[in-house]
């Protein structure tokens, strides 16, 4: 199983690669995502969005830690398995 790094390390982490930068207009990145997923929003949610997006970018980009790059995910659950000490 796959543990998950404490709170520290994951702020210090670097993620794998480079970091997609925030594009310059991030109105048009937003209308772009929204308008590829078909997804009809009000203007004051896409401003929301607008102002949300470059934080969500850089967690995405976050997500991909050197650290456990070669860990194996825990897929399956065996309730039967013998425990492990």
């Amino acid at each position: 199983m796959l543990a998950t790094p404490p709170p520290a390390q994951l702020a210090a982490a670097e993620p794998l690669g480079e970091a997609m930068p925030v594009p310059d207009n991030v109105e048009a990145t937003v209308r772009a995502l929204l308008d590829v997923a078909g997804l009809p929003v009000s203007d004051e949610e896409f401003e929301s969005l607008v102002e949300a997006y470059p934080t969500l970018r850089e967690a995405a980009d976050r997500l991909y830690l050197e650290e456990v790059r070669y860990e194996e995910p825990a897929l399956i659950f065996t309730p039967l398995a013998p425990e492990r000490e």
